[in-house]
């Protein structure tokens, strides 16, 4: 990793805790108990727990790079799987859940593909544009 002092006084951007999967929710409760109005959290995978700042996701990451490039949402195309990306779902033109993605994922998208190891995202693409992806 380097010499992590180049850090210093650097806050950080996000900070994922690790901890068995059954303890992920009473974690995500005793940091909401503490922390909940300056954080946004989202378990990530079973046995990470992601916090961030308030209103920090991936619709604000997609926000912010649309304003760079001049990209409006309704012109954006999100993937994802997870429950860190339904907010990145809901917010690009076309949110696209991959077939493998929890139901509460599926639901903030606009359609679902298939599974990520039946090769989703490509089944997405050739439905998209009416051709094989390479």
């Amino acid at each position: 990793m380097g010499d992590l002092t180049r850090f210093d006084g650097c806050r950080p951007t996000k900070m994922i805790l690790v901890a068995p999967p059954a303890a992920v929710s009473p974690l995500a409760a005793e940091m909401a108990a503490r922390y909940g109005d300056r954080i946004s959290m989202v378990p990530s995978n079973p046995e990470y727990l992601e916090l961030l700042p308030q209103g920090v996701d991936k619709a604000f990451a997609l926000a912010v790079i649309g304003r760079r490039l001049g990209i409006a949402a309704s012109e954006m195309i999100a993937f994802g799987d997870g429950a860190h990306d339904a907010p990145m779902l809901a917010y690009a033109g076309l949110g696209i859940a991959m077939g493998n993605a929890p139901d509460d994922v599926k639901r903030s998208a606009h359609w679902v593909t298939g599974p990520s190891d039946e090769d989703g995202v490509a089944q997405a693409v050739e439905r998209i544009f009416g051709m094989p992806a390479c």
